[in-house]
């Protein structure tokens, strides 16, 4: 559903093909000043700004910079309210509403073929689930009532027909209205054919999100964030799912053409195994982008990822910047202070400590701190003495050249300096066995 003037404004993106422009005429709000932004992924791209004559007029352009660009629109009014729309396929539009109160009713759009199928598609999408919930609700109350009965379940059945076919009808239309359309069905949860069980609907939007969705519609459409984690969270939702995350991962990553909108969710995936300690898999999917090769110049969490490869099990540990690893074995840590799973993690450190010793290890703790009050008033209740903070957060040099870039993380490190494993807890190091 696309939001209107004066309405709350959720998620949007853009799109143009050369220098598109609009034109708007809406004199009731003359002498406003607005803002003009383009989505991409998770961030916004201001556009222009400006403030409407004093006819309520005023033209918007889409830069040389975004040429090519497909997508959603916002145009907002710094004191509330505004409007998104489609600038795809070089359309120069206009828009206009004589109406103090503007609505989908009295906001007339000329010469956009993408912004009047989304909104005649969205009405008719809406109609048709109107009726299968009013035949739906009618079947229930006159299941005992066979000759009613029959009309009612023979009406469900044409809408939910009506309903695949415009499903179909989406899918074989050229325009980004009807990408952006798709997009906003997975959003609401409306898979591409209907189903009943929400187990059934997670799987058949989670298989047209990976096989079918046009991922650099979703960059463009102010939807990424959401269908992505949307999407991650089936893998998490039971153990059984999990095995087939980076393989159903790579196949959606290898479906997107553009070099921007494949960074950004190489570096959702990273994160994803990060905020869930599956290390395993995201060591799996940086391999898979070293081989592609097609980030260049890493940044973010791919960048610290890449980092991360280069310490792996069976090679050198690094040596930390401030004070020295010691020459036995070692479990060196990396913690931040006020991090739940830190905190935990680090009181079970601290009872064990001296079943630590006894196996002949040392601990060596790393903080992210940034505060050094904070960091002396935790670390001044570890029974070990090397307690290291550089006071630059994920930033710092040893967090840095570990490739650390979640906490806590423990690596196990052998009495000739070799690293034996990196883990997200305590328990899984098999120290304490």
């Amino acid at each position: 559903m696309r939001r209107i003037f004066l309405l709350v404004f959720t998620t949007f993106t853009i799109a143009a093909a050369y220098s598109q422009s609009v034109e708007l005429n809406f004199p009731h709000f003359a002498g406003q000043k607005w803002h003009f932004r383009a989505f991409r992924g998770e961030g916004k791209d201001t556009i222009a700004t400006g403030t409407l004559d004093g006819q309520g007029r005023a033209k918007l352009v889409l830069p040389d910079r975004m040429n090519g660009f497909r997508g959603m629109t916002q145009w907002q009014l710094t004191g509330g309210g505004g409007l998104d729309m489609i600038f795809a396929g070089g359309e120069n539009f206009s828009v206009s509403c004589p109406e103090a109160q503007p609505s989908e009713e009295t906001i007339v759009y000329t010469g956009t073929r993408e912004n009047v199928y989304l909104n005649s598609r969205y009405r008719r999408q809406q109609d048709i689930l109107g009726r299968i919930d009013a035949m739906r609700m009618a079947a229930e109350a006159y299941k005992d009532n066979n000759e009613l009965l029959s009309i009612f379940n023979t009406e469900l059945q044409n809408q939910e027909q009506a309903y695949t076919l415009l499903q179909e009808e989406t899918a074989a239309n050229p325009l980004y209205a009807a990408r952006f359309a798709q997009v906003v069905d997975v959003t609401r949860g409306l898979p591409p054919v209907l189903a009943s069980g929400q187990e059934e609907i997670a799987g058949l939007l989670k298989d047209f999100v990976l096989d079918r969705l046009d991922p650099e519609a979703l960059y463009t459409s102010g939807h990424w964030a959401g269908v992505l984690e949307q999407l991650m969270d089936w893998y998490s939702y039971k153990e059984e799912n999990r095995p087939a995350f980076i393989s159903d991962m790579i196949r959606l990553v290898n479906r997107i053409s553009s070099d921007e909108a494949y960074a950004a969710l190489c570096e959702k995936v990273i994160v994803f195994c990060e905020k869930k300690g599956w290390h395993d898999q995201q060591i799996e999917f940086a391999f898979f982008l070293l081989n592609d090769d097609r980030i260049k110049e890493p940044e973010g969490k791919v960048a610290s990822v890449y980092t991360l490869l280069k310490i792996r099990k069976g090679s050198k540990a690094p040596a930390l910047s401030q004070g020295k690893l010691p020459e036995g074995k070692t479990l060196l840590v990396f913690y931040e202070s006020g991090c739940n799973a830190c905190e935990n993690e680090m009181q079970q450190l601290k009872g064990n400590y001296p079943l630590l010793r006894e196996k002949g290890y040392e601990v060596v703790s790393v903080a992210a701190d940034k505060d050094e009050a904070v960091f002396k008033n935790t670390s001044g209740t570890f029974p070990w003495k090397a307690r290291y903070c550089d006071f630059r957060g994920f930033g710092g040099t040893d967090f840095t050249t570990f490739g650390v870039i979640g906490t806590p993380t423990f690596y196990v490190i052998d009495g000739q300096g070799i690293l034996q494993g990196r883990y997200a807890r305590l328990a899984d190091t098999g120290i304490l066995n």
